[in-house]
């Protein structure tokens, strides 16, 4: 290593040994590098770390300009210059100092390469972080704001710089991060309306968490969802339900008992029940698969009971957001959160007809206990009233599960369960509907050729055995949705085969069937010269009828 020679007498000798030794101490343990130069850029000194940073050996050149661009660097002086060397990105700085009327120049140099590169994913993470969809706050243990993405700046009507760096009490009423930075836990699922400091009102569905490293919260961030978008979007499809409701005639609804096609004795006897429970007022809980023809039950009961000239309501629980459950539900008043309007919830606008809850399993536990508190008080309260409402109207609900095991499992309260199943009606699926398959077939053939505008399209001998044979787990929706399929796909004129069937089910062997298992060669022989002959017997009953 070189090093520099200070000249000593004997008056402050020891003084400045002390000093070199400290300097050569302090300089040598630091972690930038340090040289120092004369005027032609010959090096006089450098530090292990310089040493380092520049690959720099004692028996190499010993001109600081064959390393970096010193000329430049001098350009700026105080200020630090960036030098890419050797993959690395450099910060150098340079001082000059006289001694004994002889220039002398300190250079500093500290490795920023891994410091560029955590700024460059930094930039990239918040740049990925203005493209999601939620709302993203973060705050440090000062809770001051750190990070406010794009999405949350555009529905709070601020802006990241106005926001950024802010204490979070100045920009918001309210502060949830708090506590989560004093008790160290989530909170999660969060419904609120709050106002900014500037008067803006908002909404939001959101979820806190805290940062935790080593034992310690450094931070804590929350993920909001702008739930006023798909609120609006709801209230708007109940006033277009309301409307539809107010033109068709006379109710609104579409089917009776007549829409329902079936011939089977199960079937029979399920419409034949339905017809006597329409007459009750008790609530009606629908089982059935999905498929099966759920709202075509519940508006046939209703159009068979005593208040068919009143409303009939419906509204599917599986797809309505937790956070807008009790508004869509009792309906809201002016003012009750940003953007509410005076809105009658379902309960209203049914009237003295019937609200239909479907998949009434799917209902978060919570709402369905104020929805048990409605049904037994037989009143509801809008959003922000201070007044009841009573309640008239009918309830029917239906489940594409098991009642019982919503019950086990907790997706369904037990007394609510006991209160909407005063009445019940078990729809049966179409594997258990077996002589209602070809009437079905037949049924959804027609209606689809019309659709299509073909008019001669009949089902081949192979494809009445096929559609026969098939369980079809997706009920009568599948065959209805596999019949359209392939009208869609076939000429006018062609009988439909095997071939004519969706990709994904020609793909599906039939694993169930409708006879026995068969353990022998002559079981299974038997049995396929069964179905060959009662698909036989059915074309002559059609040819005996035509």
């Amino acid at each position: 290593m070189k090093n520099i020679q200070l000249e000593t007498n004997n008056g402050g000798r020891y003084v400045k040994e002390e000093l070199s030794m400290c300097f050569h101490l302090f300089a040598d343990n630091s972690p930038d590098g340090m040289i120092i130069t004369n005027s032609d850029d010959t090096i006089l000194y450098i530090n292990p770390s310089a040493q380092r940073l520049l690959n720099y050996h004692e028996d190499g050149n010993g001109s600081l300009s064959s390393f970096i661009p010193t000329d430049d660097v001098k350009t700026y002086w105080d200020k630090p210059t960036t030098i890419n060397y050797n993959r690395k990105t450099l910060y150098v700085s340079v001082k000059t100092a006289n001694l004994k009327d002889s220039p002398l120049y300190l250079w500093y140099i500290s490795d920023n390469t891994l410091y560029k590169q955590q700024a460059n994913e930094l930039y990239c993470l918040k740049t990925i972080l203005d493209c999601v969809d939620e709302g993203i706050v973060m705050s440090d243990q000062e809770n001051k704001i750190t990070l406010y993405n794009k999405s949350y700046a555009d529905h709070e009507g601020l802006s990241q710089d106005e926001v950024v760096g802010k204490h979070l009490d100045e920009v918001y009423d309210s502060n949830v991060h708090a506590t989560a930075l004093k008790t160290g836990l989530p909170i999660t699922d969060i419904y609120k309306t709050y106002s900014t400091r500037n008067g803006i009102e908002q909404e939001g569905m959101g979820k806190t968490y805290p940062v935790i490293k080593n034992n310690e919260v450094i931070a804590v961030f929350s993920v909001v969802k702008n739930v006023s978008v798909v609120r609006s979007l709801l209230q708007k499809a109940v006033e277009l339900q309301e409307k539809l409701t107010n033109k068709m005639e006379p109710n609104g609804t579409k089917y009776t008992f007549e829409s329902i096609i079936g011939e089977s004795e199960v079937m029979v006897n399920t419409i034949k029940k339905a017809r006597v429970v329409a007459m009750s007022p008790s609530p009606i809980l629908i089982y059935g698969e999905t498929g099966t023809g759920k709202e075509l039950f519940a508006q046939s009961i209703h159009n068979s009971g005593p208040y068919a000239d009143q409303p009939f309501v419906a509204i599917n629980c599986a797809a309505v957001p937790e956070s807008l459950f009790e508004s869509i539900l009792f309906g809201t008043v002016k003012g009750s959160f940003t953007g509410a309007q005076n809105l009658q919830g379902v309960f209203e606008q049914a009237g003295n007809g019937t609200l239909f809850l479907d998949e009434i399993n799917s209902m978060p536990m919570a709402m369905q206990a104020k929805l048990l508190r409605a049904l037994q008080e037989k009143v509801v309260r809008r959003v922000g009233a201070t007044y009841e409402i009573p309640v008239k109207c009918r309830i029917i609900t239906s489940s594409n599960e098991e009642p019982e095991a919503c019950v086990e499992k907790g997706t369904l309260r037990r007394d609510i369960y006991y209160r909407l199943a005063l009445l019940r009606i078990n729809i049966p699926p179409l594997r258990e509907r077996e002589k209602d398959v070809e009437v079905l077939a037949e049924y959804f053939l027609k209606k689809k050729s019309r659709l299509y505008g073909k008019k001669n399209i009949k089902l081949s001998t192979e494809f009445s055995n096929y559609l026969y044979q098939r369980p079809w787990p997706g009920n009568v929706r599948e065959l209805e949705h596999t019949l359209e399929s392939c009208v869609a796909m076939i000429e006018d004129g062609e009988e439909l085969q095997l071939c004519h069937l969706p990709s994904h089910l020609k793909r599906t062997k039939i694993i169930h069937n409708r006879y026995q298992t068969t353990s022998t060669n002559n079981d299974l022989l038997n049995n396929i010269q069964a179905t060959t002959l009662a698909a036989a017997l059915r074309e002559v009953e059609k040819k005996s009828y035509t």
